[in-house]
């Protein structure tokens, strides 16, 4: 169980990585459901309902206490936006302990040498387009040749996926 003092609702969750990472809403609720579904961030949830018609008089009514969300109920729907058959939705929460420290851990990647401090800057810049002219680019940056080692147009594709995929830009 997550202590009370530590809970945040999803989305205030999904608003914070907004913030700290750059994302769109859309890609910061994915990142935060695969950050469930890795147990990296605890969740839990609460199954609620609204009573009552009228003006003033409708109330909600707390169908369940919370409990924890196992991973593959993660892989299997996105909880967060779902709403059963009898109209009775999910409130989910997350530890705001544990996304603070999964941000806090998501320490920029450092290039190693010159080919791969040339792809980084690339793509910060938004020059991902056309591999070939990609290649052509970073290796001018270097005064490097395709036939050199480590200069290759796949070498670079892989290393810049591989950069891609850790700046979450795919």
């Amino acid at each position: 169980m997550i202590a009370e003092d530590d809970r945040i609702d999803f989305s205030e969750a999904v608003k914070l990585l907004e913030q700290e990472l750059g994302m769109s809403t859309g890609e910061a609720g994915f990142t935060l459901r695969e950050l469930c579904v890795s147990r990296k961030v605890r969740s839990e949830r609460e199954r609620y309902a609204v009573v009552g018609e009228g003006l003033g008089k409708a109330g909600l009514l707390r169908l369940s206490e919370p409990t924890p969300v196992e991973p593959r109920e993660w892989r299997d729907r996105d909880l967060d936006l779902e709403t059963e058959e009898d109209g009775s939705w999910y409130d989910v929460k997350v530890s705001r302990g544990d996304v603070r420290y999964w941000l806090a851990n998501q320490a920029e990647e450092k290039p190693e040498n010159e080919r791969d401090a040339a792809i980084m800057r690339r793509l910060k810049a938004g020059q991902r387009r056309n591999w070939k002219v990609f290649s052509d680019a970073v290796r001018k940056d270097c005064g490097k040749t395709a036939t050199e080692r480590g200069f290759s147009d796949e070498t670079i594709r892989k290393v810049a996926r591989r950069m891609m995929r850790s700046l979450r830009l795919t």
